[in-house]
């Protein structure tokens, strides 16, 4: 069934309470790259505890440390292919980086995005995360501002710094809650979420969410993260994603993202599922670009297929460490209902997204 547009966006952890300003960051780490960020991954140390810098990597695994070649083996592939895999996922934004993180983070993010389907679409986008350190850093407070089935549902793209208008999704809210999170890092991990969405009267929801990834190769990463959610205003819903991360490179990184949605919402007609086919590059001096093919619809639409595609997204560094530009072109062949024709859709887009409060260099990149 057709909606209209909106698309979310994330943030990048930090390490302490949030400031109200931006706070600079070491210049040293200025042009840090992919391969730098794994090597500084990789030699971190193996057991989640007290440091800050543990709070902030999400590529330490929480197990016992490795008593022999096989097992130092094993972990050094873990951290390589997870360390590139952070990297990017930090720098264009995404939940599933955000997640793994016990840290004190926030985003802040202005855009627009035009296309011919749906004509220009604005956005303020805003999500922090403030831990408790008196709960033992597994208790946060979360304040946002955007689309609920971004925070709740987690029905993101691969990159939404920018939102496009590719899902059909929308209703821009605030959010505030509470989070319990067990684990910390990609490898594995649980958390469970309340809140509600401000508005008269409030809308409660809570959620869970189960996060765990296993290396197939020396390569390749393969990650499972299943939802669980309860909304007032719809009932019990739950997301599915699944990603397999390859690098190809150092400087490049090829990933394969699969999620499908159901739930009591009457909007959604079966599952609404998203394929997408991504290849990210990094460049030098903290500019990065990625290519996203992508396809999706619900099972049980009048129109199973609504919409598929391709999109580049160039995003860089400007004026000062914690502030980024992105520009977003898409091409795309929308049909959400029988009597539409499949016409071709340009698209194009540009933000700008800032970081706050004492943000580490390891996730601004």
């Amino acid at each position: 069934m057709r909606t209209a547009v909106v698309e979310p966006t994330t943030a990048p952890p930090a390490d302490a309470a949030i400031a109200t300003s931006p706070v600079p960051v070491d210049e040293s780490y200025s042009d840090r790259s992919p391969e730098a960020s794994v090597a500084a991954i990789a030699t971190a140390p193996d057991e989640i505890g007290e440091s800050a810098e543990n709070q902030q990597n999400p590529c330490i695994e929480p197990i016992e440390e490795a008593s022999n070649w096989l097992d130092r083996s094993q972990t050094q592939v873990y951290k390589t292919v997870c360390g590139t895999a952070a990297w990017f996922d930090g720098f264009f934004g995404s939940n599933r980086y955000d997640a793994a993180s016990n840290s004190t983070y926030g985003r802040l993010g202005l855009s627009g995005f035009w296309d011919q389907y749906d004509g220009f679409d604005p956005k303020l986008r805003l999500r922090a995360k403030f831990e408790l350190p008196a709960l033992q850093n597994r208790t946060s407070l979360m304040i946002g501002r955007g689309d609920e089935k971004d925070f709740i549902e987690e029905r993101e793209t691969p990159s939404d710094s920018i939102p496009s208008n590719l899902n059909q999704i929308e209703d821009d809210a605030f959010l505030v809650g509470l989070g319990y999170n067990r684990g910390s890092g990609l490898k594995r991990g649980i958390s469970f979420n309340v809140g509600a969405k401000i508005r008269a009267p409030p809308e409660p929801y809570t959620k869970v969410r189960y996060r765990r990834a296993w290396e197939l190769s020396d390569s390749t990463l393969l990650q499972f993260r299943p939802i669980g959610y309860w909304k007032s205003e719809e009932g019990f819903g739950s997301t599915l994603h699944v990603d397999i991360d390859h690098l190809l490179s150092d400087d490049y990184m090829v990933r394969w993202t699969s999620s499908g949605n159901v739930s009591e919402d009457k909007e959604i007609e079966g599952v609404a599922w998203t394929n997408w086919l991504s290849l990210y590059h990094a460049l030098a001096n903290r500019r990065a670009i990625s290519y996203h093919a992508f396809v999706l619809g619900e099972t049980k639409a009048d129109v199973q297929t609504q919409n598929y595609g391709v999109e580049v997204r160039y995003r860089r560094r400007i004026a000062r460490q914690w502030l980024f530009l992105e520009i977003i072109s898409s091409v795309s062949w929308p049909r959400y209902l029988l009597e539409e024709n499949r016409d071709i859709n340009w698209g194009i887009g540009a933000g700008f997204e800032m970081y706050f409060g004492p943000v580490p260099d390891a996730q601004i990149r």
